[in-house]
């Protein structure tokens, strides 16, 4: 045991302070809606503890989008776009059955070009938040976590539908102290070409909140995804035993622009 807890004191960056889910819940209302909406089939997954205790939580009920069906991804299965949109459309059903979420939607936005989509995707979002009532959205930070353009139009239009709309919304990031032992992406890999990735500063977390008790079922919903390069198992397994915070932040850009925080 306390190996163990020093391990997650080596790991994690414990400064920042522990935010229960009850903080997110909206105050008069019987429901809070979540909705976690991310670029790919697999990135919900760096929110899967939050999506877990929103789950687990009465007071909540939780959406899942991907605006894309990842189908140019091109890292173990080398099928054709139709094909693949098809396959990892399976495997993100299978990890929100896996998660406890019914709500679930893949939108069909082109994978890797969200950046050319973006006023079609301003309007489904704004649409979507007005005819489901959400109250809270949860996507990446600013900057896509290592600067992939899908990622980072995504979070650029969720902060705009945000702010017009009122709703709340949290960024998944990471602290400094994680990413110094992370080895992001400086590349990007489809079926027609490469992209070179500009590795912007990456938004300060603000809160976290522990999910320990998450962990393994967000590891078992991560092994669904046979269509995409994850770690191997021993690696996984390490991840899902320290895995024990999520971190995430409510401003966009900095300290002024603050949207709704909890």
């Amino acid at each position: 045991i306390v190996i163990y807890i020093l391990g997650i004191r080596y790991l994690h960056d414990l400064s920042f302070p522990t935010k229960n889910i009850s903080d997110l819940k909206i105050d008069g209302k019987e429901k809070t809606k979540l909705l976690v909406i991310y670029p790919h089939p697999d990135d919900e997954l760096m929110s899967g503890g939050l999506i877990r205790k929103a789950v687990k939580n009465k007071n909540f009920e939780v959406y899942m989008i991907s605006t894309t069906k990842g189908e140019h991804g091109d890292e173990i299965l080398k099928l054709p776009p139709t094909e693949l949109g098809q396959v990892r459309s399976k495997e993100y059903a299978n990890v929100a059955k896996t998660l406890g979420v019914s709500n679930f939607k893949l939108w069909g936005f082109i994978d890797g070009q969200m950046q050319d989509q973006e006023n079609a995707l301003k309007q489904k979002l704004s649409e979507f938040v007005k005819e489901n009532q959400i109250d809270i959205l949860v996507t990446y930070e600013k900057f896509g976590m290592y600067g992939h353009p899908d990622h980072i139009a995504l979070s650029k239009i969720s902060n705009v539908v945000a702010k017009e709309n009122g709703l709340r919304i949290l960024f998944a990031t990471f602290p400094d102290k994680i990413l110094k032992r992370t080895n992001l992406p400086k590349t990007l890999t489809y079926k027609d070409r490469v992209v070179k990735l500009s590795l912007d500063s990456i938004s300060d977390p603000e809160f976290k909140f522990n999910v320990t008790l998450h962990s393994f079922k967000t590891f078992l919903a991560g092994r669904h995804y046979k269509s995409q390069a994850r770690l191997g198992l021993i690696e996984q397994i390490s991840f899902t035993l320290f895995g024990n915070f999520e971190y995430y932040t409510t401003k966009y850009a900095d300290s002024s622009d603050q949207n709704n925080g909890i």
